[in-house]
Parts: structure tokens; C-alpha cells; sequence
């Protein structure tokens, strides 16, 4: 499910991004979300290295193969990166396109690491070299729910 939701989610985004360049409505300051401050941004240079830093990251940790430790490290690097993006500001629209994906990329890494560690098995395509067995404790075969942090099993 993973994989398809990058598949079919590039293909939306894409398609997004071809009718936002189609529209005449100007990006302008007052769009751009509250939280994110306005002045001297890092430039669009330092936000595509945040983005590869995090790419390597997430393909470090966060593929088919993990393990607890990589999943940890994850956690903690994406949380100092998340501290540097928490006072980054933009001087324009495209940066404040920018940060939103990187923020949004964060909190997705997040929420796969989180559940990736409470899911001590391996299961489907989905494999933990420091579990590597299926396990046959009917506890596993439910889904694992975040919301909010919170991390529950639900019944498939």
C-alpha cells in the first residue's frame, strides 16, 4: 500500500502542479500559511539540501529492510531537522512550497518509523532484520493506527 500511495500520489501531485501553472491567480504572500514566516528565507539552494538530506535519510531507514537502531536514528535526525526547518522563513512562494513538502515528508517519516518500531515482526513486504520471522500471535495480524502521536493496533 505504501508503494501504490507514492505512485498514485506523485501522479496527483503532478497533475496538481500542472493546473497550478495553468492558473492566473499570482502567488502572493497572503496565501502562504500563518506559520510560516515571511523575510530573509534560506533560499531555495538550502531547502532542496534539506529535502536530499532527508531523502538519504528515509532511504538509509525507512525502506523495505529496516532495523530498530535505523529506525531510531531516523527519529532523531529527522527531529533535528525538523528543529532547523521550525525557524526557517521564506521570502517567496515557491520556498513556502518548499518547506510545506519538507514538513510534510518529515511527518510522514515519522509516522512510518513509529509504527515500523511498535510492529516487532516481520510481515509482508515489510521486513525487521532484527525480527525476522513472522510471528503467529494473532496480535499481529492488525493494522497499526497513528493519530496524533498515538499508536494503536486495529483489526484488518
Amino acid at each position: 500500500m505504501f508503494s501504490s500511495g507514492q505512485v498514485f500520489g506523485e501522479i496527483a501531485g503532478k497533475y496538481a502542479a500542472g493546473l497550478a501553472r495553468e492558473s492566473d491567480f499570482p502567488a502572493r504572500r497572503e496565501t502562504a500559511p500563518p506559520s510560516i514566516p515571511w523575510g530573509g528565507g534560506p533560499g531555495e539552494a538550502r531547502l532542496d539540501a534539506w529535502r536530499g538530506r532527508l531523502q538519504r535519510l528515509a532511504s538509509r531507514d525507512l525502506l523495505v529492510v529496516r532495523t530498530g537502531e535505523g529506525l531510531r536514528h531516523y527519529q532523531e535526525e529527522a527531529r533535528l531537522l525538523e528543529e532547523e526547518l521550525s525557524s526557517a522563513a521564506v521570502s517567496s512562494g515557491r520556498e513556502a512550497q518548499k518547506l510545506l513538502e519538507l514538513k510534510n515528508l518529515l511527518l510522514t517519516g515519522r509516522l512510518v518509523a513509529q509504527a515500523a518500531l511498535k510492529r516487532t515482526e516481520s510481515r509482508g513486504s515489510h521486513y525487521r532484520e532484527d525480527f525476522p520471522a513472522m510471528s503467529e500471535d494473532p496480535m499481529w495480524r492488525k493494522a497499526i493506527a497513528l493519530e496524533n502521536g498515538n499508536c494503536s493496533m486495529e483489526e484488518l
